[in-house]
């Protein structure tokens, strides 16, 4: 069984390696990733992945706010993503986290064997303390997370893993049917609970199963120093959303209350696939990496010399 995973990057450089290493840890075959207007070395990394086999990779100009949706459509254009049975689209700061089995997506998929598309529950993860940029893991460095308890009545958003000949193409968080589709397609959630035994709004839904299969773990603010990086960047999807301090503190009040170490328990792992990656290509992903983590840290020391970056940095030390 193929499952095919898609992502979109932009200035992803120091986190590329692990995402790739993971996924296909997860058991993610193909993985297809889009990159658009990278100033980090990303291009670099994603090259060389691509040219010992770990991944394709494909440039991706489009008009702003337009890349996400541009690289879907032609993700699904490819014969790769179309021998592929399953897909699944997630961006970098997105960890498919499975709980069950072996911690495979093909473990998730055994465990709710009737069904169409799997509606997968992000889980926010916080910043955990760290002001500071670090080479260290983001799956090993970030455990503290919202409450799984609250996803029990709380709608919340979701990613979709699903069957490519049912539905047109992967998609930010919802999937389409075909036209072709047939009859009433079979939706479960990452608990295994069938439609109607939890709550769909648009790209949100509940899970009173509360994630006991799998989870998205969602990093979307890594640390203070990254979180600065990507306010100034802004959103794939929607390029003019404020990034700044509210986004910041909405997200950390909420991801600092619990814990889940399932993929820090996994970093020996996700580091010995990494190594085995850069021994692949002759120790090079190792070395653009830790390019990629000079830039970023160039460019923090580059945007604090703006006082409302200053004031939003320190605000996020602060709280981190």
């Amino acid at each position: 069984m193929k499952i095919a995973l898609v992502a979109t990057a932009k200035d992803e450089g120091p986190f590329l390696l692990e995402w790739v290493a993971y996924h296909r840890l997860a058991g993610f075959d193909p993985i297809i990733v889009f990159q658009n207007d990278s100033t980090d070395g990303t291009a670099a990394i994603l090259t060389e992945l691509d040219r010992i086999g770990a991944i394709s990779y494909f440039d991706n100009p489009a008009k702003r706010g337009r890349h996400q949706i541009r690289a879907y459509t032609r993700a699904a254009k490819l014969d790769s993503y179309r021998a592929a049975d399953w897909a699944m689209a997630l961006d970098l700061d997105e960890f498919l986290c499975v709980k069950c089995g072996a911690g495979r997506v093909q473990d998730l998929l055994a465990a709710v064997p009737d069904t169409d598309q799997v509606l997968v529950n992000w889980r926010f993860f916080g910043a955990g303390g760290y002001a500071s940029l670090s080479d260290r893991l983001v799956t090993e460095r970030f455990t503290l997370c919202d409450r799984a308890a609250d996803m029990s009545g709380e709608l919340k958003a979701y990613k979709t893993l699903f069957r490519t000949a049912l539905f047109e193409r992967p998609g930010v968080h919802r999937v389409h049917p075909r036209d072709d589709a047939g009859g009433p397609l079979r939706t479960v959630n990452g608990s295994g609970l069938v439609e109607g035994a939890f709550e769909i709004k648009n790209f949100r839904s509940t899970d009173p199963g509360l994630l006991s299969l799998a989870q998205v773990n969602h990093y979307v603010l890594r640390d203070a120093s990254s979180f600065l990086i990507k306010a100034t960047r802004g959103s794939a999807h929607q390029p003019d959303r404020d990034l700044r301090e509210n986004f910041w503190n909405r997200r950390q009040k909420r991801a600092n209350v619990d814990q889940d170490r399932t993929l820090h328990d996994r970093a020996a792992d996700i580091a010995a696939e990494m190594a085995v990656l850069d021994d692949q290509s002759g120790g090079r992903l190792g070395r653009l990496r830790q390019k990629a983590l000079r830039h970023y840290a160039a460019r923090l020391e580059s945007l604090l010399e703006d006082p409302a970056n200053r004031d939003l940095f320190v605000h996020c030390a602060r709280t981190a």
